[in-house]
């Protein structure tokens, strides 16, 4: 993995997860996006992991793009966004654009913490 990244995986079948590191581009939210659609068409989640704690920076452009996940994510039924994150540009832009999109966000300081929450939600081992 690249320092400048983000993975987009399916964790479980009602989840998709989001690891975010480094400085995130316009063009590594691009193919995080197709890489989301793949899966997402695949079976629509109900649950999005969202792990922004090796996040520096964002390409304000970026902002775009994580707003159409969060519409595609809606669309398809999906509820809630668990996110682990503690620098304070990464939370307010995850609550307002949560706001934004019309779904619920539960903020963790620990990747430890998000995972017990999806598993608190999904009833099962994430």
């Amino acid at each position: 993995m690249s320092q400048n990244s983000c993975t987009v995986s399916t964790r479980g079948d009602e989840t998709i997860e989001f690891l975010y590191k480094g400085n995130i581009g316009v063009h590594i939210m691009e193919q995080a996006y197709a890489d989301y659609q793949k899966l997402h068409k695949k079976k629509p989640e109900k649950y999005q992991l969202v792990d922004v704690l090796d996040v520096q920076g964002l390409e304000p452009q970026a902002v775009d793009i994580i707003g159409k996940v969060l519409g595609d994510f809606r669309a398809g039924g999906g509820k809630i966004v668990v996110m682990a994150a503690t620098a304070s540009f990464a939370k307010m832009m995850g609550s307002s654009m949560s706001f934004s999109a019309g779904t619920s966000l539960k903020l963790f300081e620990s990747r430890a913490e998000a995972i017990l929450q999806l598993r608190k939600l999904t009833g099962k081992e994430a």
